[in-house]
């Protein structure tokens, strides 16, 4: 009887706890975004920010600065990225240690430690206002898929400013097949981007990629590889580029005198990804678990019995 007993109260603690009968969670309304990284600088000092294991700066030495090799004038210098009130700041001045006319100023560059294989990617941000100053927001591989270049493995631009007054530029990188590796949009978006805060989105998916300002989309395209592999964070601040025609113009470190904020200041980061495929994951983690709790269930019940 006592056997009898107890094997009763094991079948009824498997039907309690063991199946799975369903979520708590079921009901709650469906969203389509769920946030899993949230980077909103919220430090003392940019020394803490420079120990931070979600990112990196740049930091080149005199004698080995490159910049970004694409017409510009600046070195990526560590002393150039801080926290201010909140807030990432990377800012552009003149290199007084310069040993070459072509690296005449200093700039700044962070990338994430981490990647992400599709999701929602936002950054709140304001933009330098000066000559040749140059903001961007990228998103590249973390490990190249594809052989080949940079090309072959793609990269999305959430946002180039280079001094456009109101205008923003997104775009992608890829081989295409009608051998074409650029696509992109200027926007104009009647707002002056120097003063005030805006936000610059990217939603990628494994069939689309879409650029938002201000929740308002700019411009969509339809990819998938080599947009299937995990990319990471750049944001950079330079001075010169493709955008300027500076292979015919004279760049002088006078030019600084012309930078009314030589500032790209960055309120946060945000990363989210599709909800519903982080529920999919969540539900299979725990059938597994209440499979597991089942079948200890029964092993516990058929001993006790016999």
């Amino acid at each position: 009887m006592g056997k009898l007993y107890m094997f009763a109260y094991t079948i009824l603690c498997l039907l309690l706890y063991g199946l799975p009968l369903g979520s708590m969670n079921d009901s709650a309304p469906n969203k389509k975004w769920q946030l899993v990284d949230n980077f909103e600088f919220n430090y003392d000092s940019s020394t803490s920010f420079r120990n931070d294991p979600d990112w990196s700066i740049d930091d080149e030495p005199e004698n080995l600065c490159v910049g970004e090799n694409i017409f510009q004038y600046s070195c990526h210098r560590m002393r150039n990225v801080a926290i201010q009130n909140g807030h990432l700041v990377i800012r552009a001045d003149v290199n007084q240690w310069r040993g070459s006319s072509r690296f005449l100023f200093n700039s700044g560059k962070v990338a994430s430690l981490k990647s992400w294989q599709y999701g929602k990617f936002v950054m709140r941000a304001m933009l330098p206002a000066g000559k040749l100053l140059r903001a961007v927001f990228l998103l590249k591989p973390r490990h190249m898929k594809y052989a080949g270049s940079w090309v072959d493995n793609g990269q999305m631009n959430g946002l180039v400013y280079a001094q456009q007054a109101d205008s923003i530029i997104t775009g992608i990188h890829y081989n295409m097949s009608h051998g074409q590796s650029y696509l992109g949009r200027l926007m104009k978006t009647k707002h002056n981007l120097t003063d005030s805060y805006h936000l610059y989105t990217v939603e990628w998916n494994n069939h689309t990629i879409r650029w938002y300002f201000d929740d308002m989309l700019v411009f969509e395209n339809e990819v998938g590889k080599p947009f299937d592999q995990p990319f990471y964070f750049i944001l950079q601040l330079g001075v010169g580029g493709p955008e300027f025609d500076t292979r015919h113009l004279t760049v002088t470190a006078n030019d600084s005198s012309q930078w009314i904020n030589p500032r790209f200041v960055i309120d946060y980061v945000k990363v989210y990804q599709d909800a519903s495929t982080l529920t999919q994951h969540s539900s299979s983690t725990n059938c597994k678990c209440k499979l597991s709790t089942i079948l200890l269930f029964l092993l516990l019940a058929i001993f006790l019995f016999l």
